[in-house]
């Protein structure tokens, strides 16, 4: 079962742009979950080599090879 996320956002930036923000995360973890295992594969290699996951992404999104 999915978990809910909490509906409590502290940010210095705007209500709208913050919807704007989670909109898009969203979607975007919309797409990857209808990747298939080499579609996602091959998007945790691209991540690992983006600054943002120097330490790679967590466990919980490795597939097995």
């Amino acid at each position: 079962m999915a978990r809910q996320a909490s509906k409590t956002v502290t940010s210095e930036e705007s209500p709208a742009e913050v919807e704007r923000k989670l909109k898009a995360l969203k979607e975007v973890a919309g797409l990857l979950s209808d990747l298939s295992p080499e579609g996602m594969r091959a998007f945790l290699e691209a991540a690992k080599r983006r600054p943002l996951f120097e330490d790679g992404p967590s466990e919980k999104c490795q597939t097995t090879s």
